[in-house]
This record gives structure tokens, sequence and C-alpha cells, in this order.
């Protein structure tokens, strides 16, 4: 059969037929991918934000008291080395209670893994931080230089 033979209004329909065919296609593609295109927008606003935003927070806080125990070094009015330890005291704290809080959250082996890498680091960087704040708090400044040059430095390269 030729389309010669074929009316006109009979290849009008077939041809706007197929045009319905192809547009019908086209919304069910475009649905589809607004629903892979959600479905990601999703995982980043309530699984990796969240994760991310904390884990900048708890930056902050590492980054603050290490600053703070540095000014433990320059301060020399006893009144601010205390608000100066105590600050610190508050933020590793806080920082705790932030690590314990987003430890459930990760879920896949690699995220897993750096946690715990991160928290192996703050259990060797812990100790040596509470060493250096009391010693840098009592006076004893020539130690806690010590201590902050030699032991906590190479271990802030890793931590931060």
């Amino acid at each position: 059969m030729k389309t010669s033979n074929i009316k006109i209004a009979t290849l009008l329909k077939l041809g706007f037929g197929l045009l319905a065919l192809l547009i019908v296609l086209m919304g069910a593609l475009s649905f589809y991918k607004t629903t892979v295109a959600t479905q990601a927008f999703d995982a980043v606003v309530d699984n990796r934000y969240p994760k991310i935003s904390a884990l900048h927070a708890l930056n902050d806080r590492i980054k603050e008291s290490a600053r703070l125990q540095r000014d433990l070094l320059l301060l020399s009015d006893s009144d601010d080395v205390k608000k100066a330890a105590l600050t610190i005291a508050s933020l590793k704290n806080d920082s705790s209670e932030l690590l314990v809080r987003l430890s459930p959250t990760f879920k896949s082996e690699q995220g897993i893994a750096l946690l715990r890498g991160m928290e192996a680091v703050r259990g060797q960087y812990l100790p040596l931080s509470d060493r250096f704040t009391s010693q840098a708090a009592s006076g004893a400044q020539e130690m806690a230089k010590i201590v902050l040059q030699a032991e906590m430095a190479p271990l802030e390269q890793t931590y931060f």
C-alpha cells in the first residue's frame, strides 16, 4: 500500500497520533527524570548536608580551641587564663557531644572508616591538649610550648 493511495485525513490522523505518542513518551521520561532528581536532592538535603554542616561546626570548635590554647601562652592575667581554660573545656565537651550525635549517621564503610580514623587521632590529641592546657594555665609556659610544638603540632595536621 502506497502513501499516495491513502487519504489525506488518514495521513493527518496518523501524523498527529504519532506526535501525541511522542509527547506522552517525553512527558513520562520527564516525570521519571524529575523523580530521580528529587530523590538525589532529598539525599543531599536530608543526609549529606547535615553531616557536612556538623563536620564544619566540629572543625570550627577544634580550631577555636587550638587558637585559645595558643592564646594561653600569651595571656598573663590569671582571670583571662581561667576563662580561656574553661572555654577550651567547653569546646571540647561540645565537640564530643557533636561526634556522639554524628557517629550513627554514617552508613557507608568509607564514611565509618574516616570517622574512626578521626576518632583515633582525637583520642591521641585530647590527652595532649589537656596536658598542655593544665601546664599553660599553671604557669609552666616552657613545658607547655614543648608539648605544643613537639607532640601536638604533628597530630594537628591530621586532626584538623
